[in-house]
């Protein structure tokens, strides 16, 4: 569960950088404003990861996370109806923040729900981040399946001949090897591929203007899904440590310690 929330929040969380190509024209969007809502989402993140961890010291730990999920998906909604520079920041604001209850719950919660697997919890845990960003790629895979893609990429009505899915027919005269990869030529046109990077940047040239609204709001859904799924299956084993009568439960690392030195203390005065 932990690791399907990770899985969205890393999709989420590259989807408007991979689709900033596409925003910038459509909103009007300087450079400067692109590199505010990209810097700045991981500036706001990182300042907002120190006061969330201290609510995740004291709060319901599911709870915190299935709220930061659901806002973060309900950001994510709300950004693919923005019209504007400062609602798109607005809502970049929101979304860091919202984001940044994933981590300090869940490092905290692994190693008490899997005292004995902590290691291979962990690792399979931090994989689910490579999974999200692979997923911000598929996104437009999904697109053009869709018909958010144009003419002569695949699902946006095929090219000539029956395009594959993911190529693209350009004419010869317009064709730059160095952004694309060259699989044939067809009369006086090109069948081409985007030579992806790891950032995701060649998206603008798969994807029409204005699809980046389609894929923003089918990212969100599923984002409530996980906020529902992390409240009916997720219990916080600090809550039933209290409940059980535990006074050291308000830490699982320091607790040993302390009643080692509570019983040490015992002994002392009792010989």
């Amino acid at each position: 569960m932990l690791a399907l929330a990770y899985v969205h929040h890393s999709t989420c969380g590259f989807a408007l950088p991979a689709l900033l190509p596409l925003v910038a024209p459509d909103l009007g969007l300087t450079d400067s404003q692109g590199a505010a809502l990209t810097a700045g989402y991981t500036l706001l993140y990182a300042v907002a990861l120190v006061p969330v961890g201290v609510l995740a010291d004291r709060a319901d730990r599911p709870r915190l996370l299935a709220a930061g999920a659901a806002l973060w998906s309900m950001a994510t909604l709300a950004a693919s109806r923005a019209h504007s520079f400062g609602e798109l920041l607005a809502l970049r604001t929101a979304f860091a923040a919202a984001q940044a209850t994933q981590n300090p719950v869940c490092f905290s919660l692994i190693p008490e729900l899997f005292p004995r697997g902590r290691n291979t919890a962990m690792a399979a845990y931090n994989a689910a981040i490579y999974v999200g960003r692979a997923l911000s790629f598929a996104a437009v895979i999904v697109a053009g399946r869709m018909g958010a893609v144009p003419e002569g990429v695949a699902g946006g009505g095929g090219g000539p001949g029956g395009v594959p899915l993911g190529v693209t027919l350009v004419p010869l005269d317009k064709l730059d090897l160095s952004q694309v990869s060259l699989l044939y030529t067809q009369g006086n046109m090109a069948a081409i591929t985007p030579i992806y990077d790891y950032n995701f940047s060649v998206l603008h040239s798969v994807v029409t203007e204005g699809a980046w609204r389609q894929l923003l709001f089918w990212l969100g859904p599923p984002g409530l899904v996980v906020a529902a799924l992390a409240l009916l299956t997720l219990g916080d084993p600090r809550s039933a440590r209290s409940a059980a009568g535990d006074p050291f439960a308000s830490s699982r690392f320091t607790a040993p310690a302390v009643r080692a030195l509570s019983r040490g203390r015992g002994d002392s005065f009792g010989g």
